[in-house]
């Protein structure tokens, strides 16, 4: 099973790459803050227009971030592993929805 965020993003696919070696810390640190922990070092691994959590932050390891868009507008995707059985659910949920909302607002500010 898997718990899934989508977001539009007013950027153009193509800058994404580019921002993420920035973006990505700051998401995990922001995620690890919201279930009252600390990120460690982030690790990811990269294809084109996609990125797969490694390292950082347990609750999000393995979460796939994949990007698409055209004329300015990108769709960002946010997959997150899930069990159903996990008893830490309800801090991966909220960890997701950080990691997800941070990691779209410092994408969009970033310059």
């Amino acid at each position: 099973m898997q718990l899934v965020i989508t977001t539009y993003l007013d950027r153009n696919a193509d800058d994404f790459e580019s921002r993420l070696d920035q973006v990505v810390p700051v998401a995990l640190d922001a995620a690890a803050e919201r279930v009252s922990t600390r990120a460690q070092a982030a690790v990811t691994t990269r294809s084109s227009h996609a990125m797969v959590v490694r390292g950082g932050l347990d609750l999000l390891e393995g979460t796939e971030v994949a990007w698409e868009g055209i004329d300015g507008l990108t769709a960002v995707r946010f997959v997150v592993p899930w069990d159903d059985s996990d008893h830490i659910s309800a801090d991966r949920l909220l960890a997701a929805n950080r990691f997800a909302q941070t990691f779209s607002s410092a994408m969009r500010a970033a310059a």
